[in-house]
């Protein structure tokens, strides 16, 4: 496990060097470089490199009395990443950590090949956020490891979860740092996504969870998106009007886009997922946005 020095503060990370595209591996908010471990070792089997760090506050990693923003965090994985040797690693982000491979995106463009959040809430529902802020003060009091244990358990594990486990993870969890549960918790309520509009594109796939929802249209299958539903967020500014002209300018790059993939209305061309895949999902496949 290297341990490199940055300015003073002492950053632990795993790497493993491979002849393959980098992947950077960021966990979540008072979480660990062990936590994603098992994806690093499945793409490390592979031959790519990976490289796995502990943000500064969390596991092996120094806990300075400072600023704990995602911009800190992403500096710190920039850092490491030219430290080790990597060049343009994809980013893979766990929840607080999709954030702060987002910020690294923002940061650092012409470094980064592409990013991948699991569970990550770079723009936060308005009740989410305006909860913050009370909670945050809570965390800064003498019973922070209480309340995110207390937190963590009832938001984050499902009744079928392994005991065991579950019990390691909130004492993991509970056990880093109080000014760096509220630091990184006031870090993530600061972050503004919004930068990120002037060069970001719309994202290429979005996987939902496998399971149906109980009412209401079915939803594809994990891994059964396609590829090209990322327009569906030009639909959805259209739909509220949130500029003027919405709807004529959202058909036009819809029309653009199906003319250059060949495909007419009715005519799927995304071949993302097998046909006899497609067809044992059934009711659960969804229309292709392109072809209506």
């Amino acid at each position: 496990m290297p341990v490199l020095d940055r300015d003073g503060v002492r950053l632990a990370c795993d790497f493993v060097d491979g002849p393959r595209q980098p992947l950077v591996f960021i966990h979540g908010w008072c979480c660990d470089r062990g936590y994603l471990a098992p994806q690093g070792e499945r793409f490390a089997a592979a031959r790519q490199a990976i490289l796995a760090p502990d943000l500064r506050g969390h596991g092996a990693s120094d806990a300075p009395e400072a600023a704990y923003t995602m911009d800190v965090f992403a500096d710190d994985v920039a850092w490491l990443a030219r430290a080790v040797g990597i060049a343009r690693p994809g980013i893979v982000g766990h929840s607080m950590g999709g954030i702060v491979g987002f910020e690294l995106m923002m940061r650092h463009p012409g470094e980064i090949a592409g990013l991948v959040m699991i569970d990550s809430a770079v723009a936060r529902p308005a009740a989410s956020r305006a909860a913050l802020p009370a909670f945050i003060a809570k965390l800064r009091g003498p019973d922070a490891a209480t309340l995110v244990r207390d937190y963590v358990r009832r938001t984050l594990f499902l009744p079928t979860d392994d005991a065991a486990r579950q019990a390691r993870i909130l004492a993991a969890m509970g056990g880093v740092p109080p000014h760096v549960m509220a630091g990184a918790l006031q870090g993530m309520y600061d972050f503004d996504p919004s930068p990120a509009a002037r060069i970001a594109r719309p994202p290429r796939r979005f996987s939902p969870p496998t399971d149906p929802p109980p009412a209401g249209p079915p939803r594809p299958a994990a891994g059964a998106v396609h590829r090209h539903q990322r327009t569906a967020a030009l639909r959805s500014h259209a739909a509220r009007g949130d500029r003027a002209g919405g709807d004529d300018r959202a058909d036009r790059r819809l029309g653009a886009l199906r003319a250059a993939r060949g495909a007419g209305p009715g005519q799927c061309d995304d071949r993302s997922v097998p046909r006899r895949r497609r067809e044992r999902l059934g009711a659960r496949w969804t229309t292709c946005t392109l072809c209506g």
